[in-house]
């Protein structure tokens, strides 16, 4: 009877949450590191500054089905930097929900996976797979036979990907390894939402897919699955990843003067006609077109009336004084990859005002629907709606984006089409 308990699944979970209250996160990670030869990721989330607890943030192994989970996908930065700006986001999530939106935090619970690639998982070949596989098939089919089978399944299918499904939507699905009525199991699912952030957005279409594989079979209809994946929030600040294909209700907050990212609908190509985005403001493409929010700019500098500043800068210049100038950047000021984040900055535009939010009310009413006992699957215009004002924008959004898609169809007709967004090559520094 004692060896069964000691090899059991409560057995581990006890000692998992016993050493959350006694090692620290720093030491867990690199502990993790220094054991695993694959890609992982675990939990943490905000908690008061103590000895063990440095930073205000403890690993979070107990991901309770019973309350509302925000769960923050980040992007990727470098290794040095991993724990420090993934605790950053999860700071101003946290902030957000529990200090502008006044939830209580024992009605909540806000936490962020720490992903570690590793050696073996690169998140920009991650990205380009997956977006041939959707776009350019026989690049797809090429890269893939020049992958080995284990390369392949680190960047297809990332073991950090199996470890957040494990966390967080496997126990919505199962209980004592056996999958839940669909009653219940819709009921759990409902109350989780991912706020991603850039390659998060990327994490999450990993889960979605995971998710299909594990409902199918027997135990849920065809239109069961459907509306189990439907139930599940997902809120994609600058997304990286193919858009309009996750049966999630997966909405995007996006830039389109944001070049570091690829969406695969062709919008931003578009836009960016010529070195100048089109001004165009705001505007919403519904579900069939990506279901994303764009707006012109995040800054104001060229938009809106206002004049576009522009400075020389030499090549050797930029890279030399790179670290120099991340130091003294103005934290207040955004550009146009940053996360959008919830509160504004000094030289936003009134698109990315109007824009955030609309983020904001996304986020507070998925949760407001979360808490409820039978929480319900809520459109887009119902989770970015609170008033007349707020049915305005979003109408007007809806307007232009409806216009744009339809001069955007009629441009990809036209034979050799300049695009500034499809020719730049960037370069990406944060991977």
């Amino acid at each position: 009877m004692l060896l069964f308990f000691r090899n059991s699944d409560i057995f581990c979970l006890i000692k998992r949450i016993i050493k959350s209250f006694i090692m620290k996160v720093e030491d867990f990670y690199e502990k993790k590191k220094q054991e695993a030869t694959k890609s992982f990721a675990f939990l943490i989330e905000k908690c008061e500054h103590s000895q063990n607890n440095p930073y205000g943030i403890k690993l979070c192994e107990d991901v309770l089905l019973d309350k509302p989970v925000v769960v923050l996908l980040p992007g990727t930065v470098s290794e040095r930097e991993n724990l420090k700006a993934c605790n950053g986001l999860l700071k101003k999530i946290d902030s957000f929900v529990f200090e502008q939106c006044h939830f209580a935090r024992g009605q909540v619970r806000v936490c962020a996976a720490v992903c570690h690639l590793g050696s073996f998982c690169n998140p920009n070949l991650c990205r380009e797979l997956d977006y041939n596989f959707y776009n350019n098939p026989q690049t797809y089919h090429e890269m893939r036979a020049s992958f080995s089978q284990q390369k392949f399944l680190a960047h297809a299918h990332p073991d950090y990907v199996n470890d957040i499904y494990r966390l967080v939507l496997k126990n919505c699905l199962y209980e004592n390894g056996a999958l839940l009525p669909f009653k219940v199991a819709i009921r759990r699912l409902r109350k989780v939402i991912f706020v991603a952030y850039c390659h998060g957005a990327f994490t999450a279409m990993c889960l979605h897919d995971l998710m299909k594989v594990d409902t199918w079979g027997d135990m849920y209809t065809e239109s069961q699955r459907k509306k189990m994946l439907k139930s599940i929030t997902v809120l994609a600040y600058s997304p990286d990843c193919q858009l309009g294909k996750s049966c999630f209700n997966f909405i995007s907050l996006a830039s389109a003067s944001d070049l570091n990212t690829k969406h695969g609908l062709g919008f931003v190509e578009y836009v960016h006609q010529n070195f100048l985005v089109m001004d165009f403001g705001l505007c919403y493409l519904p579900e069939k077109c990506g279901n994303i929010f764009y707006c012109a700019k995040y800054s104001k500098n060229g938009v809106e009336g206002n004049p576009l500043n522009l400075r020389a800068v030499s090549g050797e210049d930029f890279f030399s004084n790179l670290a120099k100038r991340e130091e003294n950047a103005e934290k207040d000021v955004i550009t146009e990859h940053m996360f959008l984040g919830f509160t504004p900055y000094k030289n936003m535009s009134k698109a990315a005002l109007k824009l955030q939010k609309i983020g904001n009310l996304i986020l507070k009413n998925a949760i407001k629907n979360a808490l409820k006992k039978s929480p319900r699957l809520l459109s887009v215009w119902q989770l970015s709606i609170d008033s007349w004002a707020d049915l305005r924008i979003f109408m007007h959004a809806l307007s232009m984006g409806k216009t744009g898609w339809q001069l955007k169809t009629r441009w990809e007709q036209v034979p050799n089409r300049p695009s500034f967004a499809r020719d730049i090559k960037v370069i990406r520094l944060d991977d």
